[in-house]
């Protein structure tokens, strides 16, 4: 389905998963120690993995602390999996 190059997060965001699901799954990060790193309430932070809602520009930046990343990197995978194959 996918190019062997693509890396797996990448994968399961451009076949449709939320993005904040996969990276929270993949790197296996509580909600509950993500909402009380960021504090985000929780209720915001399932939605978000649901993809029901999308963080504002600060929650998307106490996400990728959190996370241990950067928002930049969050978004560049946002592009990449826009892009097809």
């Amino acid at each position: 389905m996918f190019p062997p190059h693509i890396p797996p997060m990448e994968r399961r965001i451009r076949a449709g998963e939320p993005w904040l699901h996969v990276y929270q799954q993949q790197l296996a990060v509580p909600l509950s120690a993500m909402a009380r790193k960021t504090k985000i309430a929780i209720d915001d932070l399932i939605s978000m993995t649901q993809g029901t809602i999308e963080p504002d520009d600060g929650q998307l930046a106490a996400i990728a602390k959190a996370l241990g990343t950067t928002a930049q990197e969050i978004e560049e995978t946002h592009r990449l999996a826009g892009s097809a194959g």
